[in-house]
């Protein structure tokens, strides 16, 4: 299963400044990278959302982090995956 860590990452990024990171102050830095609040909030309330990469790439940006910083995935927990394709 892969899950998204948005709100994990927005308490890391508090703890050196102090000040509270919220889906409406992440959202007034991407707006010049065109990423609209709403889909910010729906990534980070719904830690098995479908973002797009250009979502996730935006908020790294916006951030200053990395995609492996905002996805967590556990082995094997996937419903229905085969190796084989099948």
């Amino acid at each position: 299963m892969i899950r998204l860590r948005l709100r994990e990452a927005m308490r890391w990024q508090e703890r050196p400044t102090g000040q509270r990171v919220t889906y409406g102050s992440l959202a007034k830095k991407t707006t010049s990278l065109l990423l609209p609040a709403m889909t910010i909030e729906a990534i980070g309330s719904r830690g098995t959302s479908n973002p797009r990469l250009s979502a996730l790439e935006r908020l790294c940006s916006a951030q200053g982090c990395s995609p492996v910083d905002l996805i967590d995935h556990t082995p094997g927990s996937a419903r229905g995956y085969s190796r084989g394709g099948r």
